[in-house]
């Protein structure tokens, strides 16, 4: 009978045991899996419906003459608007593994190279950038190296665009705060993730990316006529747009982006930033260096038919492979760090703009014009000097 009881009290306390741990792991398991719902535990997968647009908008009262009213999240595949069906496996190697003949060899075509790994998964390889060859015709339109422009050369300019130029922003503001208040003196940044030249110009409603500007969202070229004495723009847009246009589709809405801004300023001058490349693991399905290649070609054409400068920052940024070093990049993608940041900022420096655009054609003409101004400015002075009365004197006595 005592036997019995112990047998008995034994498995009741093992069932009670068991029975404790099922409702931990049970209450664990519900826990995770709410929690992972609405904060996302998994960071490859963050859940950006439940961070609101407004976050870190915030005006920036330190800096006379800034603007901080863009929306600015630190993302990660939401900064392209491909959904998780769209983003395929990545097949590239460390960029330190990679060699130049490799990646010229890889794969001669234009689209990625739909594939499968040993465990049956599917993977894309891309084709490199280097098989993308620039004429010395296109080369001869970007703007040419200058000399190393102080900070003051940033006065009344504004950097305009997506997520990289939101980018661009944080570490300016970063270095300002450090007590380099000059940095960058007198430069304003619009920007907002998601923004492409073709979503700019659509109308503005409560899920648009259009930049919120004053607490509220409004079209670029409305924003750019609120901000006083605005002599140059610079302008970078492009990687939220060539997933969903051809060539043709993205510099025609960037067409129409321009003549709004014109139309509100006229006289500005606009300077047009190229697409950024990527790492060798943030290349996408839609989104990969040999077709950012392209898209940038024809922006170095379309810029100059359209009257604006091209200043080429990607030159800097891709190291002989045709990719950006990955700590030059926060994301492993293509948004920039501190590092990256400065790299651009330098060749932007290096690269300064302080006329307005003109062509060649245009540009002999103006030195031909000015060159006869001289002309006529020497023949005018000497009339002058000859009138004078000592002039007239000296003649005279001379004869007597």
């Amino acid at each position: 009978m005592v036997s019995q009881m112990n047998v008995k009290k034994i498995l009741n306390f093992i069932f009670i045991f068991f029975g404790v741990i099922s409702i931990i792991l049970f209450i664990f398991v519900i826990t995770v899996f709410f929690y992972g719902k609405f904060y996302n535990i998994d960071q490859n997968e963050p859940n950006f419906n439940e961070i609101p647009n407004e976050i870190l908008n915030e005006n920036d009262n330190d800096f006379e003459n800034d603007i901080y009213e863009d929306v600015f999240i630190e993302v990660d595949d939401q900064f392209f608007d491909i959904t998780e069906e769209d983003e395929p496996e990545i097949f590239a190697e460390n960029t330190e593994e990679i060699v130049e003949e490799e990646i010229i060899y890889k794969l001669n075509t234009e689209e990625p190279n739909k594939n499968t790994d040993e465990f049956g998964k599917e993977i894309f390889i891309y084709p490199s950038p280097l098989l993308i060859k620039r004429s010395e015709e296109l080369q001869a339109l970007i703007a040419p190296e200058t000399e190393y422009a102080d900070d003051d050369y940033f006065q009344n300019t504004v950097f305009f665009g997506d997520s990289m130029i939101a980018c661009l922003q944080r570490y300016v503001t970063k270095i300002r705060k450090s007590g380099n208040e000059d940095f960058m003196n007198g430069s304003h940044f619009i920007s907002s993730i998601n923004l492409g030249a073709a979503n700019s110009q659509k109308p503005i409603t409560e899920t648009s990316w259009h930049p919120v500007f004053n607490g509220e969202k409004q079209y670029p070229q409305d924003i750019l006529e609120q901000i006083e004495d605005i002599e140059k723009i610079y302008i970078m847009l492009g990687i939220n747009d060539i997933g969903f246009f051809e060539i043709d589709e993205y510099l025609y809405h960037y067409s129409v982006m321009l003549e709004a801004i014109r139309e509100k300023l006229p006289e500005i001058t606009v300077i047009i930033l190229p697409i950024t490349p990527h790492t060798h693991n943030g290349e996408r399905k839609y989104i990969f260096n040999y077709k950012i290649e392209k898209y940038n070609n024809s922006l170095i054409k379309f810029a100059y038919e359209n009257r604006c400068y091209f200043v080429d920052v990607a030159e800097i940024l891709k190291d002989k492979t045709g990719y950006i070093p990955i700590n030059w990049t926060y994301d492993d993608r293509c948004h920039l760090s501190d590092i990256g940041n400065v790299h651009l900022i330098d060749y932007i420096r290096t690269h300064a703009i302080y006329e307005p655009f003109m062509t060649d054609e245009e540009r002999i003409a103006w030195e031909i014009m000015q060159q006869e101004i001289a002309e006529q400015q020497r023949l005018e002075e000497e009339k002058i000097e000859k009138e004078r009365p000592e002039n007239g004197r000296k003649k005279k006595e001379h004869s007597n």
